[in-house]
């Protein structure tokens, strides 16, 4: 899941906490019955002023929210009303707290729990607003997380219904004029700084068929134990829709439906999404959106530093991979190969132990097993500058909804009508990319290098 918290929105959540604890328990209004196998990946079509129809990820509803919660409730004995706090001891952590999971550097968190747990904090480029709205998108705040996991302890409730691990992920978001400084730094001091949505997956020791392979869980500020709420706020529609009518970029989105459009389309076949650092050193290079991070102290494998030489930078990427093993594991069992398997087996190809960052041709996901001759991104120029474009514009929903951009033959099957909705802009029906408006001299040679693929 990709959250964007905004000041406003963790104002706003404290305002909603008996609204949304409510919402995630027993209200009033039942919503439909949850099934894991239903398929929740969709698209939903909005009216706008009346008759111009655009397409939206889809938000999901407060009713559905209501039902996966008493769903989850029925199956694993997790209450709908139970914070992040009363998760950590579900999963056999009475002594630990959410507050600590998020204050607490990795090195501080693996010295307090030596065995079974693994965090890492990094800069997260898909979370952050790129539309134009508020200004431009070199004036947004950056979007950084922390991603926790926690092996579920033998003998706790969680265990005896078949769970193994719990994935926690924090999301911070750092005014930009202070990107020299630590990002996670202000929460030690100031709740307002830290992650305003916490989004959880737990994940079976077991894949039983027809049953979850995943469930989502997200909860509000950790300083407060981690109050449930059914959704979390993003900017997955993109800011310049919201123009179009002086919108709010920030939407709601709501458990599970909105989950299950970048984690695997069902429950059944729910996915974790591989950690890929290469883009996040991409997104920071001349000429893209973050490159004034280029600049900073800041490594976007936080806890690494910036030179690849030395023992902090192998020990973060170890880390990395280690977390990438286990994602990789849980794909192959929810599901064998698809897109979102090949990209993860080759990021974990070319990361051997401590490896540094990778060139984007080096990255090209190989064939598929089952069509050898699949067409592979080259080392040449034309390549090599339709790939960057699409690295840059696309990858945020492409790297885990519907196709990866660094599949070539994926890419060259969809050329025409990517370069059709590319053309319409996202203030148009159809318009793609959803987040941002390109200018029109880049949507001319991104449209053109699409057409002319071979």
């Amino acid at each position: 899941m990709s959250a964007r918290g905004v000041g406003a929105g963790i104002a706003v959540a404290a305002a909603l906490v008996v609204a949304q604890t409510i919402a995630c328990g027993r209200g009033p209004e039942p919503g439909p019955r949850f099934s894991p196998t239903r398929r929740l990946h969709t698209a939903r079509a909005a009216a706008h002023e009346g008759h111009d129809l655009r397409m939206f990820v889809d938000h999901g509803s407060a009713g559905e929210a209501r039902a996966y919660a008493r769903y989850i409730e029925a199956t694993i004995g997790f209450p709908a009303d139970g914070s992040l706090d009363d998760l950590l001891k579900f999963c056999g952590y009475p002594a630990l707290t959410s507050r600590e999971l998020e204050r607490l550097t990795p090195s501080e968190l693996m010295q307090k729990i030596p065995t079974g747990l693994l965090a890492a904090r990094f800069f997260a480029p898909q979370i952050v607003d790129v539309s134009s709205v508020g200004g431009p998108a070199s004036s947004k705040d950056l979007g950084w997380r922390k991603l926790v996991a926690l092996d579920v302890i033998a003998g706790s409730p969680a265990a005896t219904k078949n769970l193994s691990t719990m994935y926690l992920l924090f999301n911070v978001f750092q005014p930009r004029a202070e990107s020299a400084q630590d990002p996670y730094e202000p929460c030690k001091t100031n709740s307002a700084r830290c992650s305003a949505h916490n989004q959880v997956i737990l994940v079976p020791r077991e894949i039983q068929p027809g049953a979850d392979a995943i469930f989502w869980l997200v909860f509000l500020n950790a300083d407060n134990g981690g109050v449930r709420s059914d959704h979390l706020t993003a900017t997955f529609d993109g800011g310049d829709h919201a123009s179009a009518s002086g919108g709010n970029p920030v939407k709601s989105y709501f458990l599970p439906v909105a989950c299950a459009q970048c984690h695997g389309g069902s429950a059944a076949e729910g996915k974790l999404i591989y950690l890929d650092s290469d883009h996040w050193f991409d997104r920071t290079q001349p000429g893209d959106d973050f490159a004034d991070l280029s600049t900073s102290p800041n490594s976007v494998v936080f806890d690494g530093g910036k030179d690849p030489a030395v023992p902090r930078f192998a020990a973060a990427m170890e880390m990395l991979t280690a977390l990438n093993r286990r994602i990789r594991d849980q794909n192959l069992a929810a599901g064998g190969e698809d897109f979102g398997l090949r990209a993860v087996d080759q990021w974990l190809a070319i990361h051997p132990a401590s490896a540094g960052f990778a060139d984007r041709i080096a990255r090209a996901l190989p064939p598929p097993s089952v069509d050898s001759d699949a067409r592979q991104w080259q080392d040449t120029p034309d390549d090599r500058r339709l790939l960057q474009q699409l690295n840059r514009y696309c990858f945020r929903c492409h790297s885990s909804i519907a196709y990866h951009v660094f599949d070539k033959e994926a890419v060259f099957l969809r050329r025409n009508r990517m370069a059709q909705l590319i053309e319409r802009g996202p203030l148009r029906p159809g318009g793609m990319p959803q987040d941002r408006s390109l200018e029109p001299d880049v949507v001319d040679d991104l449209v053109a290098r699409l057409r002319a693929m071979r």
